[in-house]
């Protein structure tokens, strides 16, 4: 039995290694295609003018295109948390564009998002920092109360940008455990418990901090890193 559990062991071991360098150039193919579509709806766009249609695909493909991005560094978290952060990321601008990403789903619940702030600017990786607005967003419309708000504020404080998110929710959230691995707090939603961690590990990779705060049906979620430059 002991010789049993052991080879069971390797192999699954073996599994995850060969899991991990196939599955991220999978889902980057994926994305690649996923890109067309949108290249594809945006040319459309452009020459035959907005309808509510084109724009459906085009935003169903931007959301895939997310998910795509979180399941890539899920399958590769350590080379996702080495990623290098020497380039520029404008905080507001990359809010706001998940604001337009997002916009539709938050519609088909009858919710709305609010970004204000800052045009703060830090350094970080392009690659791997939208995976955290992308989560927080995602998850106050998957748990969020329906026909309310969703804040979204870029701040200064000091030499510390902070980003946070708002939303109303009836979930309860553990504050302490939700960045946990696997963590879920509502069964009757879609989710694996995984989007939390990564953008804590993403966060702590650029140097930051990401906490909870629940204070009744509020939630709200702040993401305190290093501030490179404010843009007027």
């Amino acid at each position: 039995m002991a010789r049993l559990a052991a080879e069971i062991e390797q192999a699954r071991a073996d599994a995850i290694v060969e899991g991990s360098l196939v599955l991220p150039q999978a889902f980057h193919e994926l994305r690649k295609l996923n890109g067309a579509i949108i290249q594809h709806a945006e040319r459309f766009i452009s020459d035959e003018g907005e309808s509510r249609s084109l724009l459906s695909i085009k935003g169903a493909a931007e959301l895939m295109r997310n998910n795509f991005d979180l399941l890539e560094a899920l399958s590769n978290i350590e080379s996702m948390k080495t990623l290098p952060i020497d380039s520029t990321v404008n905080v507001y601008d990359l809010a706001f564009k998940m604001k337009r990403v997002y916009q539709e789903k938050a519609a088909s619940r009858s919710m709305t998002i609010n970004v204000q702030g800052i045009r703060a600017i830090i350094r970080g990786s392009q690659k791997s920092f939208p995976l955290v607005p992308a989560v927080l967003l995602e998850n106050a419309i998957k748990y969020g109360t329906e026909r309310e708000q969703i804040y979204i504020g870029v701040h200064q404080r000091g030499q510390r940008a902070a980003l946070i998110v708002e939303n109303v929710s009836r979930h309860k959230i553990d504050p302490d455990r939700c960045f946990d691995r696997g963590v879920r707090f509502a069964s009757g939603v879609e989710g694996g418990g995984f989007g939390l961690f990564l953008a804590k590990e993403v966060v702590l990779a650029h140097r930051g901090t990401i906490t909870c705060e629940a204070t009744g049906d509020l939630i709200r979620m702040v993401v305190d890193l290093p501030l490179h430059a404010v843009i007027a």
